[in-house]
């Protein structure tokens, strides 16, 4: 018998919902060709429409500087101000789940994002 192993380093959204619209909102106004972040339900499902068995390997909280993510994203001017506007709006929940942080001028300054790390295998 044959055991093929995949690893797959990902990012985990929330299930659709509030939570969802809005980290992929933002992703969306950095970089329009982004089009959707999976949850783990999702990723979950994936796996098992490709009779792969899931196991996890590890999750983390992947922290974003707020400026350097800018940057690389090469945001133009006028888009950073609707990022920063949303950022500003969200929600307590969103605000704690994200790690929103701001400075004394209420300007962002840095994020997280659930990371994780799955192996699919395939018997």
């Amino acid at each position: 018998m044959c055991l093929i192993k995949r690893l797959f380093k990902l990012l985990l959204y929330p299930d659709k919902g509030p939570l969802d619209e809005f980290i992929n909102h933002l992703n969306r106004l950095r970089d329009p060709s982004h089009v959707r972040e999976s949850s783990l339900s999702e990723w979950k499902e994936l796996f098992a429409d490709n009779h792969l068995t899931k196991e996890d390997i590890h999750y983390w909280d992947l922290q974003i500087d707020y400026q350097d993510w800018i940057k690389r994203g090469r945001t133009p001017e006028s888009v950073q101000k609707e990022i920063v506007s949303h950022l500003q709006a969200a929600d307590p929940e969103t605000k704690q789940l994200f790690q929103l942080q701001f400075d004394e001028y209420h300007q962002p300054t840095s994020l997280c994002l659930k990371a994780a790390l799955l192996q699919g295998i395939k018997q």
